[in-house]
């Protein structure tokens, strides 16, 4: 296998049948000079609570991109973001992060989410039929975060187009001269407009996170303004992101799954097991990586310092050594992981999980209440978005 064949429509449209060779190929394939990838559960969740590996993204970019272009604003920011720390520096910069979320009550983030998504489905006729991507599942998850953040809802429109141009930095690989330009004038933006809520923060402090994270202290140690900066982008560029994505794929799983869907509309109850089902079955979150930190030899495999290890969250979520009928949503699965490999693993868990379980289900739960008689359009006509980290829909055409 390689790298091209994860980056080719048909993998883009339906990436499971290529995890299904991955894993059948063993439990790492190489994928290039110095990348491997897993897809099969257990060394997936072994190798994300492996402390000898870890990140190194400015390293992986200077080694795939001439000086300036790896130096670049866009792939600065991403390398001060959180996902791309190690310890000692990712463990103070987690302690004063989660206490600044640990602030955000079940609550209030319920409350948010639950208004958010009263909002849009109010902007819905009564009958008729909207692509659900752009009217709902994209604008409920930016609302909550703008509303988190403190930041007005017209805020939204300044955004949207940055952080579609910062997406592909993510990726790290392929990226062209002309995407990582547009990635950097976009990240410059984003830190400009942060910074200026940093200001206005620090004029009139309230209760929202942008002056929590100015705020929160531990034993004198405070966040640096560039890292509450390039946090915020982070949260944004992937809060909002998988979550849209999320959304759009649980629709899409639970209308091809129709005897699924009406045991959900006729028990709402199974809906926390439902989503995570979901989440399993078709996460917005398809690949996460780490750095080989020192030479090791794991799973009879040698790997050498700066090797990349690709995890395939979508194809471990997918191993039949893992889950009973894998290529089945079943919403009441009884062999579901109560710490999903959606969120990632070991040190790099993510920090938001449990609030976007929250946005998940108060979504979903309000969409499908709102909606009972909604179909969705032709499956085959779909257009997937052209990653192989986050899966999901261009647009998601719904007739009600």
């Amino acid at each position: 296998m390689q790298m091209s064949d994860f980056r080719a429509p048909a993998f883009y449209a339906d990436p499971y049948p290529t995890y299904e060779r991955l894993r059948a190929a063993g439990p790492f394939v190489q994928l290039g000079e110095k990348v491997w990838m897993t897809g099969r559960y257990e060394v997936a969740e072994a190798v994300l609570r492996e402390r000898r590996c870890g990140k190194f993204f400015l390293e992986l970019v200077e080694a795939e991109y001439p000086r300036e272009q790896a130096h670049s604003s866009a792939f600065a920011a991403i390398a001060r973001m959180i996902v791309n720390k190690n310890p000692p520096h990712h463990t103070r910069l987690r302690a004063l992060l989660m206490k600044a979320f640990n602030a955000t009550q079940v609550e209030e983030f319920t409350r948010l989410a639950r208004d958010a998504t009263d909002q849009f489905l109010a902007g819905l006729p009564p009958a008729g039929s909207a692509d659900l991507m752009r009217k709902f599942a994209i604008p409920v998850p930016f609302s909550v975060i703008l509303n988190l953040l403190g930041m007005r809802p017209g805020d939204s429109l300044r955004f949207a187009d940055d952080l579609r141009a910062l997406g592909p930095a993510f990726e790290a690989f392929g990226l062209t001269a002309q995407q990582i330009a547009a990635a950097s004038t976009a990240a410059d933006t984003l830190s400009y407009i942060f910074s200026g809520e940093l200001r206005k923060r620090r004029q009139k402090p309230g209760t929202d996170l942008i002056s929590r994270l100015l705020s929160v202290e531990i034993e004198g140690d405070r966040l640096t303004d560039e890292e509450i900066v390039a946090n915020c982008i982070f949260l944004f560029a992937a809060g909002q992101d998988t979550t849209a994505g999320m959304l759009g794929n649980a629709l899409i799983a639970l209308h091809r799954h129709p005897q699924e869907l009406a045991r959900l509309k006729a028990d709402e109850s199974l809906l926390p097991r439902a989503v995570a089902e979901c989440q399993r079955y078709d996460n917005s979150l398809q690949v996460t990586a780490r750095m080989v930190l020192e030479d090791m030899e794991f799973d009879s495999h040698r790997f050498a310092r700066g090797d990349t290890l690709l995890i395939s969250v979508g194809a471990a979520n997918r191993d039949p050594a893992k889950f009973e009928q894998p290529d089945r949503l079943i919403i009441d699965r009884t062999d579901q992981d109560s710490r999903m490999m959606a969120f990632g693993g070991g040190i790099h868990y993510c920090i938001g999980a449990r609030l976007a379980q929250i946005n998940l289900q108060v979504a979903l739960s309000g969409l499908l209440r709102t909606l009972p008689g909604l179909r969705l359009g032709d499956p085959a006509k779909l257009r997937w978005r052209p990653s192989y980290i986050i899966r999901g829909v261009e647009s998601l055409p719904g007739t009600w």
